[in-house]
């Protein structure tokens, strides 16, 4: 199966309503660093961004959904949620590089060279302040 690329998301984004048109311009805030090294997938039930390659409902993964003018990013493991915030479009590109960098972390690779495992301690992540 072919992974979507992130212009193919970003553009399928475009085209729906206006909370998919908020996300797809949060995920071009951060395409320049993030595009090949993470894959985001359109659902039914929002945006599920992976790693290359992981694209089974058993590896890492970040949900990122729309409402409200709030974007809220859940964060699993394994089907564990080990973090989870909420922000608006001032912070969102902050709060979604961050988790992204947590969710790089859960490759095999980085888990063997950080201290305290794949992404870090397993404490969900405080709300951001806006």
């Amino acid at each position: 199966m072919n992974e979507p690329t992130w212009v193919e998301t970003v553009g399928l984004l475009r085209g729906l309503g206006p909370h998919e048109r908020a996300t797809a311009h949060l995920l071009e805030q951060v395409q320049q660093k993030w595009a090949g090294r993470v894959v985001p997938r359109h659902s039914m039930s929002g945006l599920m961004i992976t790693l290359p390659g992981h694209s089974n409902w058993n590896s890492a993964e970040l949900w990122l959904s729309y409402s409200g003018d709030v974007f809220d990013l859940r964060l699993f493991d394994a089907k564990l949620l080990i973090a989870a915030d909420r922000c608006t479009s001032t912070t969102a590109s902050a709060v979604l590089d961050g988790f992204l960098e947590r969710l790089a972390a859960t490759d095999s690779s980085a888990a063997a060279t950080h201290p305290t495992g794949p992404a870090g301690p397993a404490d969900p992540v405080a709300p951001a302040e806006d």
